[in-house]
This record gives structure tokens, sequence and C-alpha cells, in this order.
């Protein structure tokens, strides 16, 4: 469905009828995780297969870590096995992007001052050491980086996916790195070449704490976030309801006062995105939340059609009928935001 190749990894289905997969043009989310720690090469790999999001780890770790730590190579979980640590590398080995990938601050400032890098060089995918620094959370080489440019630089593009350091700190749900790009000028409304800004990134990935940060920041930041559109005109809630891996996030987008009966480009809403992925769960909290289960879409199904489609018709009934259907008051006015007031809405989740 986004526009571009279909992706088999989230429908069993390809293909919806009359609907591409929500996550067909994805060069995108899963581009946004080739950038753990580790070799040049793993990472051109990953990004050329469409992947991309981050794993903070050791440096036996390749850019494109794709499961659990601890899994062997039949992906189980041994994590009562005793561990090898992997060994230090040398910092003096190390190239800039690599050196800011580690968080080692003394060989990223002797590269910078000696002259052999600068902040903006761009390595073999395009991106800078910003990049690799915001999504490894090296809140320390991220200042050097910066304080030996300026912060007009803040939100250089880089990558297939022309991303900024701050789009990387959300999709990987850096806390730590997103605050201080914040602070310095980051734009979290900015979007990547595909349509996503920050705000989506983080509701795709379920980093529940980096919405609240995001929403937070600023009463014009939350106020042009909640229900921005991408590029297909999905909202941060419409992917949340589809990815169903954060319950979390789904509540806390209500409560910030997103708009549930809003449509994308396809006339889809979030309760049907809900449906058509079959998370029941989510499409309870929506109908309970005011979501209008009747609304149809071009094919004129209601979310109840999809369900019956994936095979949930009883379930999805019963839950209609056991619904609260009483819709949420957003808790705090969209004018004169304050950080607290948002936490204390999440506090209430």
């Amino acid at each position: 469905m986004m526009k571009g190749e279909e992706s088999a990894a989230f429908l069993k289905d390809n293909e919806i009828e009359g609907h591409d997969n929500i996550n067909s043009n994805s060069v995108s989310f899963d581009s946004y995780t080739a950038a753990a720690t580790g070799n040049a090469q793993s990472a051109a790999q990953s990004q050329r297969q469409h992947s991309h999001h981050h794993h903070p780890h050791s440096s036996s770790h390749s850019r494109g870590h794709h499961r659990d730590c601890c899994d062997d190579d039949d992906g189980n979980n041994n994590v009562g096995l005793a561990a090898v640590a992997p060994p230090v590398p040398n910092p003096d080995d190390l190239d800039l992007f690599q050196a800011a990938q580690h968080g080692f601050t003394e060989r990223v400032t002797q590269l910078l001052t000696s002259g052999q890098a600068r902040a903006l060089d761009l390595d073999a995918e395009g991106c800078t050491a910003m990049h690799w620094a915001a999504i490894n959370n090296q809140v320390a080489v991220l200042n050097i980086l910066l304080d030996s440019t300026d912060n007009s630089v803040i939100d250089v593009t880089g990558g297939a996916l022309q991303s900024t350091p701050l789009h990387w700190a959300a999709r990987a749900g850096q806390i730590h790195a997103a605050t201080l790009l914040l602070s310095r000028g980051a734009d979290p409304t900015r979007f990547d070449n595909q349509g996503y800004n920050s705000f989506h990134l983080a509701a795709h990935a379920g980093h529940v704490f980096m919405l609240l940060f995001l929403s937070s920041y600023s009463s014009s930041a939350y106020v042009s976030l909640v229900d921005a559109p991408d590029s297909m005109g999905r909202t941060a809630l419409m992917w949340a309801a589809y990815q169903g891996n954060s319950l979390e996030s789904i509540q806390l987008l209500i409560r910030l006062g997103a708009s549930l009966d809003k449509v994308d480009s396809t006339g889809m809403t979030a309760l049907h995105w809900a449906t058509v992925s079959s998370h029941l769960t989510f499409a309870k909290i929506l109908v309970d939340a005011g979501a209008n289960p009747e609304i149809k879409d071009p094919q004129s199904k209601t979310a109840a059609d999809w369900a019956s489609e994936r095979g949930f018709s009883v379930a999805y009934q019963e839950m209609i009928e056991n619904s609260k259907r009483k819709p949420l008051n957003t808790p705090f006015s969209k004018v004169n935001i304050s950080y607290f007031q948002i936490r204390r809405c999440f506090i209430d989740l």
C-alpha cells in the first residue's frame, strides 16, 4: 500500500484486495535497522536490502543486527549460556564513523582536530558520523561533532532515505540522543524522502517514551506531530494500530488527542488498519475510545467486514457488543501544553 513494492512481512496475504500492503514502500522503516555497531560492509548490504534499525552494542555486532544478542545460529535464545566478551576495538584503528558508533570521544576529537576528518564527511552509504552517533545514543560524540561545525547542520540528511540524525535516534528509541539534537535545533516535523517524520518512525517502532518526548518538546511540536500525515496520509495512530507492537503507544496517542476517524489516502481509518492486521486488542482500544466502527473504506467495507475476511468475525462482534464506546476526553489543551502535563497524562495510562 504505500507506493512501491509489496512486503509480505506484515500481512499473510501479499495483497489486500483493492489495497496494497501498508508497508509496501518500505525501503522504509526496516531500513532504519542497518545501523548497529559494527562493520560498514554489513551496513551497506543491509541498506541495499532495505533494512535499517539500530542496536547499540558490542563491536562484534554488525550494523545489520536483526536478532536478539543472545540468540544462537538457529535463533534460539541462550541467555543461560556463558557469553564470550567480544574484543574491544583499538580506537586508533577506527575511522570517524566507527569511533562515533563506539563513543570513542578522544579518537573523534583527534580525527577532527588533526584535519583527518570533518563532521560532515560521508561514509560509503552517504551517512555522517552524526547519524551513527545518534543511533548509538553517543551523546558526548554528538556534542563534539556539533561543536566542530555549527547547529545549522543539525538536520543533515544521509543514506538512501535521506534521513536526519533525529530520524535515526527516533526510530531506535534513543531518548538521550534525541534530547540533545532537539535542544540544538533539530526539527521533529521534518520528513525523510518517504514522507515519514520522527513521530511516524517512533510510532512504527512502538517507542512510547519517544512519542511522549517528541510530543512534549514544545506546544508547536505537539500540534504539528500528533495528527501529522505521512506521504500516504497515515498518522502515527494508524501506524500504531497496524503494527500492533505497543499497547502503551496507541493509548498515549489517543490521550494526546489523535483523530480516531481520520482516513488516509486510501480511505482507511486506524480501526480499519487494526482489523486488517488482526490486532483485535488494538481495535477494541480504538472503539472504546470512540472510533466509529461504521466507517466504510472505498470498497464499502467496514472494520467488521475486514474482520470477517480475516477470520475473526465472531470475536470482533463480541468486542463491539461489549465495548464501552465512551470517547475519551483529551486531558489537556493543544495550546500552551507543557512537558509535565503530558507526562501526567502518560502516568495515568
